[in-house]
């Protein structure tokens, strides 16, 4: 209903006439509950952003300064879930989704997103947002 069927020759005001009448007969479900709404929503995930190690490279300038309000942790294991401080962070947001992101795909990412599946997170994994793609090709960060 969204699309003018051009096919029709409704003219403008005719197409107007018609989606006030579609509209009339719609319905829209009542909004969900952002707590238990089973997609990820601001009030029920937590952003997890696995970032570059200090003695490789630097956190991208442009998300250092979207997250410069925010805490950052200092990781020493290639595992971020292993490290005491990254998991307790993450444990007291409260949120049992976490859209995570990290250096590398076969690493950095899999390791904790396999751990926090199994302590029962749902992980949602943005692979373009990692220096190298799913396929294996080469890094796209110079």
């Amino acid at each position: 209903m969204g699309f003018l069927d051009a096919s029709r020759g409704l003219s403008f005001s005719e197409w107007l006439d018609f989606r006030k009448k579609v509209s009339k007969s719609m319905t829209t479900e009542p909004m969900r509950d952002p707590l238990t709404d089973p997609l990820p929503t601001p009030a029920n995930s937590a952003l997890v952003v696995i970032d570059y190690q200090p003695n490789q490279i630097q956190t991208v300038p442009e998300l250092a300064e979207v997250l410069a309000d925010h805490v950052e942790i200092d990781r020493t294991q290639i595992n971020a879930w292993e490290d005491v401080e990254f998991r307790q962070t993450v444990e007291a947001t409260g949120r049992n989704k976490l859209i995570m992101t990290a250096l590398w795909t076969e690493v950095s990412l899999a390791f904790p997103s396999l751990d926090a599946l199994r302590d029962g997170y749902e992980v949602y994994p943005v692979a373009d947002a990692v220096g190298r793609d799913l396929s294996g090709g080469a890094s796209s960060r110079p």
